[in-house]
């Protein structure tokens, strides 16, 4: 049994870095120049951080994407299943994917629907011990902040650092800094005390 697990994390491993492949040819040569800020977006890291860490089977990789990825996907997710239902997204997040023409992108994006369960699966067959992924957690996302405000710009918002994402929008940017790491913080925080409730059902 452990073969075929094992058989199964280096497959959905080598998935994740092809999906990582086809999101850098996509950026770089079939978007226009200013599509290349996608590059600054947490999942563009975080697919080929998670498809290393699977097949390296290290938890602490793994968990500290699962406690940023969670939340944003769970919305994406729902968003995109509304569009689905009613030709018409709930938040405005999702509309991107449906204009879009080329199959490349569409497919690449596609990873929001299966990471989180791929790295549930993983910790679950690996090990789901006590540990402090969190603090990696708080760390990417704090470079992730300041490097998209440094290198993008406000048209552009990429990981919703200028004001909300989608249809929404807060129009608050002095104190909008300080409400996007409160949300965040509170994030990571919840995110991580759902999933080990979750892990010791199963321990």
């Amino acid at each position: 049994m452990k073969k075929i697990y094992n058989v199964i994390l280096s497959l959905l491993g080598i998935l994740l870095i092809l999906i990582s492949i086809g999101a850098f040819f996509n950026v770089f040569y079939l978007s226009s120049a200013y599509d290349s800020y996608g590059i600054f977006w947490v999942c563009f890291s975080a697919v080929p951080i998670v498809g290393i860490g699977v097949l390296l089977k290290k938890t602490s990789i793994l968990k500290s994407q699962l406690y940023i990825l969670a939340i944003p996907d769970l919305i994406w997710t729902v968003d995109f299943i509304s569009y689905i239902a009613s030709g018409k997204s709930l938040f405005g997040i999702v509309d991107y994917f449906f204009i879009e023409s080329l199959i490349i992108p569409r497919l690449v994006t596609l990873h929001h629907l299966i990471i989180v369960p791929v790295i549930y699966y993983a910790t679950l067959v690996l090990d789901h011990k006590k540990e402090n992924s969190w603090k990696i957690s708080i760390v990417q996302l704090t470079l992730i902040f300041f490097l998209t405000r440094i290198f993008t710009s406000s048209e552009v918002n990429i990981n919703c650092v200028y004001d909300f994402c989608g249809r929404f929008s807060l129009n608050m940017p002095s104190i909008y800094p300080i409400l996007w790491f409160s949300g965040a913080f509170l994030m990571i925080y919840i995110t991580r005390k759902i999933f080990i409730m979750i892990y010791r059902k199963f321990s």
